[in-house]
């Protein structure tokens, strides 16, 4: 063990550890409002917001925690977890406010490009989307694209969102309530004569505290229903879309650009525009290469490397005189294994 007894100095270099194996998001939704409290003998005590915080990190980090101390050479360390105080059931009136329900100082009207064109936050797509679902995303989708630019407010009445989107009043209302409380909207209810109106709010990452507070708001409001139960499911099963990538991180080596031009030599036409990956997976299997065999290549060989190999096997095919080719699929794998291209 270093010979080092605060605390708060310990846990900050298992947090400097942490921030470089995790996706920025992920590593604030988990860790940012962690705080270490006590270090006795070998025991560093890290306080957690909310017991569901301490049962999410526990559940689903524990491997990571532990990689990032013997980086940090703490391997002998134990870190245990606590919560300050047990989530016990609150009163209705000595509840915290719904999230979303302080919309006053959360309307904030912001720049855009050009007048009627909006677009979606990443925020929403990289975290909300797996809470919110599909129909969740459609909706809130459709009332940023229909809000008015100076007020960043949707008018929609419910026969137009049927309509344009295809889903019924029932689905429609509990997604208007699901992205109320993960504050992505504030609806100011409609009349007889007059639709819902829809706040576009700015969004606010996904953290542990947010997560746990939608859980007391689904399982209070809708444990009995089926909605609620998948909205439950969801929560427990939440991964931001840069946690996932970040998961991949050993395979980005394996991600090029191909950059080509298209060869016009008056021949048999057979040299495509390699612009993407597609078009060159494309031209492999018009030679015969097995769809294994083009994931293996295109995984193995950078462009230009296959793209050469191409070249040489279509003109060893061309040769006049020469003997046709009658296996160019494994002339072409020949070629790259063996380097000689």
């Amino acid at each position: 063990m270093p010979e080092r007894s605060d605390a708060a100095d310990l846990w900050k270099d298992i947090l400097a550890c942490l921030r470089r194996r995790m996706a920025l998001a992920a590593y604030q939704s988990n860790f940012g409002y962690s705080r270490a409290v006590n270090m006795e003998g070998d025991t560093l005590t890290v306080r957690l917001p909310n017991a569901y915080a301490k049962e999410w990190i526990e559940a689903r980090l524990g491997t990571i925690v532990k990689q990032a101390q013997e980086e940090a050479g703490l391997e002998k360390l134990t870190v245990r977890f606590e919560v300050k105080e047990p989530d016990r059931p609150a009163g209705r009136d000595e509840q915290e406010p719904a999230i979303g329900q302080k919309i006053e100082t959360t309307i904030v009207v912001r720049d855009r490009r050009t007048p009627h064109q909006f677009s979606i936050e990443n925020l929403v797509l990289d975290e909300w989307l797996p809470i919110i679902g599909q129909i969740g995303f459609m909706l809130y989708a459709f009332y940023v694209r229909m809000a008015d630019r100076e007020e960043e407010k949707s008018f929609p009445s419910y026969s137009l969102i049927q309509r344009h989107l295809g889903i019924g009043p029932a689905s429609i209302s509990e997604h208007n309530q699901l992205l109320v409380w993960c504050g992505l909207l504030h609806i100011k209810r409609g009349t007889r004569h007059a639709a819902n109106i829809y706040y576009i709010l700015d969004p606010l990452p996904v953290t542990t505290e947010l997560l746990a507070s939608l859980r007391q708001q689904t399982t209070q409001w809708w444990s009995e229903r089926a909605f609620g139960r998948t909205v439950l499911q969801r929560i427990d099963g939440w991964e931001s879309l840069q946690a996932i990538w970040a998961e991949r991180r050993d395979d980005k080596q394996n991600i090029r650009v191909l950059r080509a031009v298209h060869h016009d030599d008056g021949n048999d036409g057979w040299k495509p525009a390699l612009e993407d990956v597609s078009a060159l997976e494309n031209v492999l299997a018009q030679l015969g290469v097995r769809p294994d065999e083009v994931r293996r290549l295109m995984h193995t060989y950078p462009a230009d490397r296959i793209r050469h190999a191409i070249e040489k096997t279509r003109a060893r095919q061309a040769e006049p005189g020469s003997a046709a080719l009658k296996n160019p699929a494994g002339y072409l794998c020949t070629l790259l294994d063996k380097k000689h291209v």
